[in-house]
C-alpha cells in the first residue's frame, strides 16, 4: 500500500502517463490513513499535509484518468458541487487496455 503512495510523490510532476485503479485507491487509502493519524495529533497538522500533497494528488488523479483513457481536463470537476462524486465514480471505471497516453499498467 505505501509503495504506490511513496509512487505518488516520485511522479508528483508526470502528468503524462496512466496509473493502474489498483495504484491510485491504494495511494488513497495510504493518504486517509495518514490524515487520521494526523488529526488525532493536531488538525493544523492535516492541513499540512493537505498543502504537500495536493500537487501528487492532482497528478494521480490525471494519470488515472488517462488509464480509463478520457483526458486529464476532467479533473477540473472537482470545481463544482457534483463534480467530486462524478470524478470519484469515474475513477472506479476499469481500465481500456492500450490508449493514446500509454500502454496499459501492470498491475
Amino acid at each position: 500500500m505505501f509503495r504506490a503512495y511513496i509512487d505518488m510523490f516520485i511522479n508528483f510532476a508526470d502528468f503524462s502517463t496512466r496509473t493502474s485503479r489498483r495504484d491510485y485507491w491504494l495511494a488513497f487509502l495510504a493518504s486517509c490513513l495518514i490524515i487520521t493519524v494526523l488529526a488525532f495529533i493536531s488538525p493544523s497538522f492535516v492541513y499540512v499535509y493537505l498543502l504537500i500533497v495536493v500537487i501528487p494528488d492532482a497528478a494521480i488523479k490525471v494519470r488515472r484518468l488517462h488509464d480509463i483513457g478520457v483526458s486529464g481536463w476532467w479533473y477540473l470537476l472537482l470545481f463544482i458541487p457534483i463534480g467530486v462524486l462524478i470524478l470519484n465514480v469515474m475513477l472506479l471505471f476499469v481500465s481500456d487496455g492500450d490508449n493514446e497516453y500509454g500502454p496499459k499498467p501492470n498491475n
